[in-house]
């Protein structure tokens, strides 16, 4: 399977044809996410398995936490699982 030309959208900065959906899905996903449209998400949902949807939002990155929210809602992610969520600083006393 290929990735439809109207994904090169959210992929602005790569070159599609040089994507392996089996290989770089983890980036695909995460790109999706956060800046695709209905369409996008739907091929997304349609393409990658739940398991890999829900790896992408536990431990990406590159989730804010507007997007990590919304995903976390729709597979039932318990917030403290999700990286983005958990605080990454130390409080100075």
């Amino acid at each position: 399977m290929e990735i439809p030309e109207y994904i090169k959208v959210v992929l602005w900065d790569v070159d599609i044809k040089e994507l392996d959906l089996k290989k770089h899905w983890f980036f695909i996903i995460e790109r999706i996410m956060v800046y695709g449209n209905e369409n996008d998400v739907r091929w997304m949902l349609a393409t990658f398995s739940k398991e890999q949807l829900i790896e992408v939002v536990k431990k990406s990155r590159n989730l804010d936490r507007k997007t990590a929210n919304f995903w976390a809602l729709w597979f039932g992610i318990d917030k403290e699982e999700i990286r983005c969520f958990k605080n990454t600083y130390q409080k100075i006393v």
